[in-house]
């Protein structure tokens, strides 16, 4: 285990593991222990309560008849990590010499966290101490009135702490053999004798009636069987990758956590556990009680962030991932259409998914070997495949994009509707590489005939993506004219004039209406009229309504359905002065990384891959990885680095022959996520690749270390506790040691060395071709992982008394 926090100022993160099935979409209340520096509190459990409060937090301290810890610098060795889990883990400190704390924290399900203290006596005499919890909640910077509580349990006469009303929960502290205090806490006596150990237990449980608050953390409190579930805890470690830089292993450590707490347990609208992208302890209350209200990172399986997730799930377990596809498939229409981003709590985008569904089911395919769940499901990712093609207004093979479709911030604040009039490199890139996977697919599973009738629509799609390249990288081309169209501004006004005479326009166009002004204020009542002559030389007229355009930071913009020859009229509506209008017609002509997707396809020649990729080192190679665009952009969006996109680029660069380029790239993107990770405390959803700082959401899983891409750098799969794939030559410069299924592997330029736990070993030249390489003495087991049951209900712990606390907590 890398240390921590000597690696990093981390606030380490916990939630309700999704596997274990005791997860609330609705309510999930996560939490976070932070380790504190000098004069803070060496460890503090805390939590948001989803926004229900500023913060509620829970601090050990241990006393003695002379002395006090709990702040960093009375300890004699500060927290270390000792054991991560998603929804568990633990740290170790030294009070003085030769005397060890441990503390474990365990989100048991969404609305209930626990743990213990744990005392180590090495020296040569018993220890009296005190084993405290001090508690303190703020909700708009007043301390909430926290109250003990007089108890009578089926284990007698006890004592609790009622943690207030926060919202409309009301959180209870329990602790074993706990005494009352005068203040917010709770204090155990411990006498520990000399070589021995010591532990205490505590839960919080916040439900809305304090009644059932009390019986929750009382049932986890006593009846669980505490170690059978830290052994299922255990039995679901991480793999521990090892790559001779400390940083760079506990960043992996903390994404593969990271991933696997992202993930929500089935609901009534999912079978199956789904993503969240970004689980804070400041999110996962949804104030009308379904989860439909849950904000964007909440609302839907969208396919780029779900795909740079799998890349990761894929490795760690790939039945997440095959139980996120059929997510996915339990959406899908007759027709094939599957929405583009189905929610847990029911929530759709009315739009097609982006064309990943093949691509996610190779990934799994290739880390689970599971033929059966691929043959299944194939004539599913076909029908879903072939809906893509009706998408195809101009009928030539190059499907667009649906109006409305989720699209990334370089583009904004260009309307959503201008997707549909382009052909996009980016899609023809992921249609390109979904047809790719439904071939390789069909080969693995025997369904080449399927794959034969749909052939045809990849073929002419290849056609059509090669027409777009030019000088490079590919073009965004309109959908009629087929040409890189320049754009044009036809009028500019403040927000109360209106067109001074007829524009004719260059050639016919749709026209965009560019509102900005008025601070983040959107104009409420805000309708464009325009009448003139359309393409076809007919009078036309049209109203774009104010919930036609998109809003970016104060900018606003929507396009005209109609196609315009000439505009005679434009009246504006609802906009004062300090407003201002643009009228202009969509400039294709930006340049961003997305243009060099078709790269990542496999059907360019080698001269145009060389071109290609001259392309992208010149224009969007920087010191922390790929920039997003190479037009400059407002508020310096060019220079974030949209990791899927350079994931994609990454690998192809490695199926291309070039491992060292792959490996530099690798090697940039986790060296700004250490250097974020330790100057800002977290992962982000972007990097700016010239500062070297996070951007946009904290904790979204699109900004982890991709660990699918590491595993190709390797160069080896781990299919089971018997079987290793050995896929390519080792990608990276330092050695690498991998212990993943009870096997240890170690890889170098050298050679490649694989032990697994039977203690059959084999030993493989640096070049070995790709094979499998199997233990002959592996047995699979046959029983699957079966969960400890959650504790059985007895009788209820009644409250007999509640008394009042001061609120200066005691710290």
């Amino acid at each position: 285990m890398p240390p921590t926090p000597a690696v990093y100022p981390l606030t380490l993160r916990i939630a309700a593991d999704a596997r274990t099935g005791r997860t609330v979409y609705a309510d999930d209340q996560s939490w976070e222990v932070a380790l504190g520096q000098n004069e803070q509190p060496a460890i503090a459990l805390q939590t948001r309560y989803g926004g229900r409060v500023g913060l509620l937090r829970v601090v050990p301290m241990v006393r003695s008849e002379s002395q006090v810890w709990y702040e960093t610098q009375h300890l004699t060795s500060p927290p270390r990590l000792a054991l991560l889990a998603p929804d568990a883990l633990r740290v170790d400190a030294e009070i003085i010499p030769d005397v060890q704390v441990g503390f474990y924290a365990w989100v048991m399900h969404s609305q209930a966290v626990g743990g213990s203290l744990i005392f180590s006596n090495k020296t040569q005499h018993p220890l009296k101490l005190t084993a405290e919890l001090v508690a303190q909640a703020m909700r708009e910077k007043k301390p909430v009135p926290m109250s003990m509580l007089s108890l009578e349990t089926p284990h007698g006469p006890a004592v609790g702490l009622s943690l207030g009303q926060i919202g409309n929960l009301q959180p209870v502290l329990l602790m074993e053999r706990a005494h009352e205090n005068p203040s917010p806490r709770l204090s155990t006596p411990l006498t520990i004798a000399a070589g021995k150990t010591a532990s205490v237990k505590f839960v919080i449980a916040a439900l809305p009636h304090l009644e059932d608050s009390l019986e929750e953390a009382y049932l986890w409190l006593y009846n669980a069987d505490w170690n059978a579930h830290l052994m299922s805890i255990q039995r679901r470690q991480l793999p521990m990758i090892e790559t001779g830089d400390d940083e760079v292993d506990a960043a992996i450590m903390l994404s593969q956590q990271a991933a696997l707490r992202s993930l929500i347990g089935k609901t009534d609208h999912f079978p199956y556990p789904s993503p969240v992208f970004v689980r804070l302890p400041s999110m996962g209350f949804s104030p009308n009680g379904t989860g439909s209200d849950h904000i964007r990172p909440w609302e839907g399986q969208n396919a780029l962030d779900t795909y740079q997730l799998a890349s990761t799930l894929a490795v760690l377990d790939p039945a997440l991932v095959q139980g996120i596809i059929k997510n996915y498939l339990s959406v899908q229409q007759q027709d094939g259409f599957v929405d583009a981003a189905p929610g847990a709590a029911g929530q759709r985008a009315g739009v097609l998914l982006a064309p990943f569904l093949a691509q996610l089911t190779a990934l799994a395919y290739q880390y689970s070997g599971d033929r059966t769940f691929v043959s299944e499901i194939y004539p599913r990712l076909l029908k879903f495949y072939t809906r893509w093609f009706a998408q195809d207004a101009d009928g030539d093979g190059f499907p667009e994009w649906e109006a409305g479709h989720y699209s990334l911030p370089m583009m904004l604040p260009h309307p959503e509707s201008l997707l549909a009039q382009l052909e996009s490199p980016e899609l023809g890139a992921y249609l390109l590489n979904e047809g790719r996977a439904l071939a390789f697919l069909a080969a693995e599973a025997g369904q080449q005939a399927e794959w034969k009738k749909a052939a045809r629509h990849h073929e002419k799609l290849k056609v059509a993506v090669l027409d777009t390249w030019q000088d490079g990288r590919f073009i965004y081309r309109d959908r009629d004219s087929h040409q890189e169209l320049v754009g044009e501004m036809l009028f500019r006004a403040m927000g109360d004039q209106t067109l001074a005479a007829p524009v004719i326009l260059q050639s016919p166009r749709s026209v965009v209406i560019q509102v900005e002004g008025g601070g983040n204020n959107k104009p409420r009542m805000l309708k464009v009229t325009l009448e003139g002559i359309d393409r076809s030389g007919k009078a036309a007229s049209e109203v774009v309504e104010g919930t036609a355009f998109t809003w970016y930071r104060g900018k606003g913009s929507a396009m005209t359905r109609t196609v315009w020859q000439r505009v005679d009229h434009l009246k504006v509506e609802g906009l004062s002065r300090v407003y201002e209008y643009q009228v202009k017609t969509p400039d294709f002509t930006r340049r961003d990384l997305s243009q060099l997707l078709p790269y990542t396809a496999e059907f360019l020649d080698e001269a145009g891959q060389r071109v290609c990729l001259n392309y992208l080192k010149e224009n969007y190679w920087r010191e922390y990885g790929l920039a997003a665009a190479e037009t400059p952009q407002p508020d310096d969006l060019h220079n974030r680095m949209v990791l899927p996109w350079a994931m994609m680029i990454g690998l192809a660069l490695l199926e291309r022959g070039e491992p060292r380029l792959s490996a530099e790239l690798f090697e940039k993107i986790t060296s700004v996520q250490v250097k974020v990770l330790k100057e800002q405390g977290s992962f982000f959803q972007w990097y700016d690749v010239v500062k070297g700082v996070g951007l946009g959401l904290q904790e979204h899983t699109t900004g982890l270390v991709p660990l699918h891409w590491l595993m190709q750098l390797i160069g080896v799969v781990v299919l089971d506790g018997g079987t290793v794939n050995v896929l390519r030559p080792f990608g990276l410069k330092k050695k690498v040691a991998l212990v993943q299924h009870g096997i240890k592997i170690a890889r170098s330029s050298r050679k490649l060395s694989i032990k697994f736990a039977s203690g059959h070993a084999v030993e493989l030249p640096a070049d070995a071709p790709p094979q499998i390489v199997r233990d002959p003495k592996y047995h699979p087991t046959q029983e699957p992982m079966i969960e400890p049951p959650a504790p059985k209900r007895t009788r209820k712990p009644v409250q007999t008394g509640k008394i009042p606390l001061s609120n200066d907590g005691g710290l």
